[in-house]
């Protein structure tokens, strides 16, 4: 039997596909229990990757959280595709990450106890870890005022295609679109356009609200069907 790919279950949790193919996957689930509970599982990580968010209580500084977050998505890149059927061990990699990132921008902050139980019951750690808050250093370092603001996303082709598209872009935004070699499609976001909402779905990165800043999307010579559209216009396209 023919399993429904880890990208597709991904993006009907989301509610992103057709009515159509939505039909055909809740057909397949009724029938397949190996994907009904690969489902199960992504909705489970969802959810606590939900309940993580609504838990923590204290503001993280933005600007070394996502400096942090862009570096990880470059070690990701050049690391192989993941492997399907992984979704729930991802998830929890990812919430791992998240912790990390967490402790070192708010130190003792409580969403880094919330974590460590959350990871104790789904038995990735056998006892919770605690960590004494540091005393507050005489000067606290300051980001260089030269310092830019970097935010990228890949994604892969689905289907032989890739979508970019741009919303809600201010004339001052700089947009670049590159070939490179490679398998996967990146946008990379820089100054204030990092601030910008991105969305993916299947062979599909969406960002809005560009408001300055530059943008730079790179799209593989492999892909041989690939659209960039800025608010509606067609700015590069290949294939059919």
């Amino acid at each position: 039997m023919t399993h429904v790919e880890e990208g597709v279950l991904q993006a009907y949790l989301d509610a992103e596909v057709t009515a159509g193919a939505r039909a055909d996957i809740d057909k397949h689930l009724h029938s397949c229990s190996t994907c009904a509970a690969e489902l199960e599982r992504m909705r489970s990580a969802a959810q606590l990757f939900r309940e993580a968010m609504h838990d923590g209580d204290l503001a993280i500084a933005m600007l070394p959280a996502q400096a942090r977050f862009a570096a990880a998505r470059r070690v990701a890149r050049m690391m192989p595709p993941p492997k399907p059927r992984r979704a729930f061990a991802r998830a929890a990699m990812f919430i791992v990450g998240l912790g990390a990132v967490a402790s070192a921008a708010v130190p003792g902050s409580p969403v880094r106890g919330w974590i460590s139980d959350a990871l104790v019951r789904v038995g990735l750690l056998a006892a919770p870890q605690t960590a004494e808050i540091p005393p507050l250093p005489e000067s606290a370092p300051v980001s260089p005022p030269d310092a830019v603001e970097s935010t990228s996303l890949a994604i892969e082709a689905a289907g032989g295609r890739v979508r970019i598209v741009l919303k809600n872009v201010s004339d001052e935004t700089a947009v670049e679109v590159r070939v490179v070699e490679g398998d996967r499609a990146l946008v990379e976001a820089t100054g204030a356009a990092a601030r910008a909402r991105f969305r993916t779905g299947a062979g599909l990165l969406e960002i809005d609200g560009v408001h300055g800043g530059s943008v730079i999307v790179e799209i593989p010579r492999s892909v041989t069907n690939a659209v960039v559209t800025r608010d509606g216009a067609t700015i590069y396209r290949t294939g059919r």
